[in-house]
């Protein structure tokens, strides 16, 4: 456990910090960079709660604190606030996805999709 903690340290997705001297401990508190991957890991819960959930129903439930309400998350197109799909999205070239080491796979496929 204390080597993925280190890992998530080393990538910049935690910061660790002191809170107490005698004995000394610590807590870890996600960066920008790790609070940003919470939609993800909220994405990832929701799937989970509709393929994995037994018959008693999710183990955990998302309060949206500036309503008070129980809620799911959902993905939305930051243009017109539609709802994203794999039926209605598709994956285009951006400016960084040239060729080239580590985009042996998903460049040449993003690149035959524009041609």
């Amino acid at each position: 456990m204390a080597a993925r903690l280190a890992r998530l340290v080393d990538e910049g997705v935690l910061v660790r910090e002191r809170y107490q001297e005698h004995p000394p401990r610590e807590h870890y508190r996600a960066t920008e960079k790790g609070a940003e991957l919470h939609a993800v890991l909220l994405a990832l819960m929701t799937w989970g709660d509709r393929w994995y959930a037994g018959e008693a129903g999710p183990p955990a439930r998302i309060r949206h604190l500036d309503c008070g309400q129980d809620t799911t998350p959902v993905m939305a197109c930051g243009h017109c606030g539609g709802p994203l799909t794999s039926a209605n999205t598709t994956e285009l070239p951006g400016p960084g996805g040239r060729t080239g080491p580590g985009t042996q796979v998903l460049g040449p496929l993003l690149a035959a999709r524009t041609a």
